[in-house]
């Protein structure tokens, strides 16, 4: 073959080469590194931010960390101020962000604060954007009106600064409402159980739950409400106040709803005399809480509450 082909064929050949090797390395230098277990790693500025809040999938920034921290030293700032809605605004602003992932330590500390400020909107008469005004009317009674707001006459009491003893109504008498909508969701293995309100959080709680997997994942209703609640196992009864009798001050039972294995019966969230055992497995498989907290979910949560137990 003459000279003068045999060169340009060589270096076309080259030029080709070299192309292909380009288009290998440009289509695999975007990936990320392999782990020595074989597993892709990826960092977390390159993942998917998750909609809604953040759900453990994405490591904020150290400059991200920084601004949560410090609109939470702000929210707290505003609870000290006897702002609850300022602080609660602050607050749910870091858990809506999607980088900020679920129970860590800085979304507890919002949850904290969510949870002050709004136990402080919902019991005294703090100005609130869902609170309504409502007029009574002839024949209302609290029951009445709780019932018809979703709402408990514990509630109406506090939000209004009513005489607890000698509660009084009349027509044309205004008082605030707050007309919630109210679910609870239990997640068993973060030994959390979160109040809503709607798609917000209200507060969260921690929780104890049943012994070798005792506690069942299912959708519940609100069936009962009971105070200094008696105890019965099978075959016995155990009187309130008995040191044997575990449900602690307050019993809500649950009723099986939606998909539910409707034999799922039983059920309830509970008291404790042993608050030491909230954050782990030791019930018979029911949730239970601190009496503290069961007191304050016996004054809020209304019959027929939707409540959804989960192994997250």
């Amino acid at each position: 073959m003459y000279w003068y082909i045999k060169y340009p064929l060589v270096l076309a050949g080259c030029a080709l080469l070299a192309c292909c090797l380009y288009l290998v390395w440009g289509k695999y230098r975007g990936r990320a590194p392999v782990s020595p277990g074989g597993t892709r790693t990826e960092n977390a500025s390159s993942r998917p931010a998750p909609g809604g809040v953040g759900h453990g999938l994405v490591v904020p920034s150290a400059e991200m960390l920084a601004t949560f921290t410090d609109r939470l030293a702000a929210a707290e700032d505003q609870l000290v101020k006897d702002n609850p809605v300022g602080a609660r605004g602050l607050a749910e602003k870091v858990l809506a962000a999607p980088d900020m992932p679920r129970f860590t330590p800085l979304w507890f500390r919002a949850g904290d604060i969510i949870g002050k400020a709004n136990l402080l909107i919902l019991n005294s008469d703090v100005p609130a954007p869902e609170k309504i005004r409502y007029v009574i009317q002839p024949g209302d009674t609290l029951v009445g009106v709780a019932n018809h707001f979703q709402t408990t006459v514990a509630a109406i009491e506090h939000g209004n600064k009513l005489d607890l003893t000698r509660v009084t109504i009349y027509p044309g008498m205004v008082i605030s409402v707050y007309p919630a909508k109210w679910s609870v969701e239990v997640l068993k293995s973060k030994f959390v159980l979160l109040l809503c309100d709607g798609s917000r959080l209200f507060k969260y709680y921690r929780i104890g739950i049943g012994r070798q997997n005792r506690t069942p994942v299912g959708v519940f209703k609100l069936q009962t409400k009971l105070r200094e609640p008696i105890w019965t196992p099978p075959g016995r009864v155990i009187p309130y106040g008995d040191p044997a009798n575990v449900l602690g001050t307050r019993w809500l039972g649950l009723q099986p709803t939606d998909d539910t294995d409707p034999r799922l019966k039983g059920f309830g969230l509970h008291g404790t005399w042993q608050p030491e055992t909230v954050g782990g497995a030791a019930s018979e498989g029911c949730v239970r809480l601190t009496n503290e907290d069961i007191e304050e979910l016996f004054e809020i949560l209304p019959i027929n509450t939707r409540v959804a137990i989960k192994e997250e």
